[in-house]
């Protein structure tokens, strides 16, 4: 796992209540937030008693950077969802190498799995640019002149069964699949130019998978939440060569 994988040490942001081990288990208790069994990788958040180890917040899980970047691809997770409750934040998402990682700074984000347990029908897909995001201006596509979202919510069937989230990356455009099915698809509005307040796209990213716990979006998780699981059967990155 750690051979393309590292752990990502940090409090959660956007209000979120875990903090992200630096390692797989959680010493206290020995419970592992991060193991591989039956050939699927396992993140896991568990509530605790807040310690050191926990950096004194109530939840921990884990955060896992992939060790690689590519610049443009087909980049695909074969997922399969927790439970529903309320409060569970899993995803698998693309950040730019080297910063800046925050979209309003000129970074971008690829958000090709994203899904709130209080909104459990459905997974969620966005390009985050600083335009886009932050000053709502409209994506025109360049060969139709139609406006395009940023983002999009699709249903997900059969929650409790594994599904395919990939996101084809090239300089023109970001297309989202569910299953081999499009999302959506995000036209670069000027794709004989650059300006990465526009699309910061043209660059290194890195893949993240990560459990949130609580936070803005999906709101806190009951008193009664224990732990929540999500499965990675496999990761693939296809380039052209």
């Amino acid at each position: 796992m750690t051979s393309g994988w590292k752990f990502e040490a940090m409090n959660g942001f956007n209000n979120e209540l875990e903090y992200y081990l630096p390692q797989a288990v959680y010493s206290p208790t020995g419970k592992s937030v991060a193991s591989i069994s039956d050939g699927a990788l396992h993140l896991t958040a568990y509530k605790v008693t807040p310690t050191a180890q926990s950096n004194w917040m109530e939840y921990v899980s884990a955060r896992l950077n992939s060790r690689q970047a590519w610049k443009y691809g087909y980049f695909e997770a074969r997922i399969k969802l927790p439970p529903d409750q309320k409060g569970i934040w899993p995803a698998f998402w693309m950040l730019k190498e080297g910063g800046p990682a925050y979209v309003g700074d000129g970074g971008g984000e690829i958000d090709i799995m994203e899904w709130v347990g209080s909104e459990p029908q459905y997974n969620n897909f966005s390009v985050h640019s600083n335009r886009a995001t932050f000053d709502g201006q409209p994506i025109i596509d360049p060969d139709t002149g139609k406006a395009v979202p940023y983002t999009t919510q699709v249903t997900i069937s059969n929650r409790s069964e594994y599904h395919c989230y990939g996101v084809l990356w090239t300089h023109e455009a970001i297309t989202g699949y569910l299953d081999g099915q499009v999302m959506l698809r995000v036209p670069n509005p000027i794709p004989s130019g650059s300006d990465v307040n526009w699309w910061p796209y043209d660059a290194r990213y890195y893949m993240l998978l990560n459990l949130a716990v609580g936070g803005t979006w999906p709101g806190n998780p009951p008193s009664t939440f224990t732990s929540a699981t999500f499965d990675v059967d496999w990761v693939r990155v296809y380039q052209k060569q």
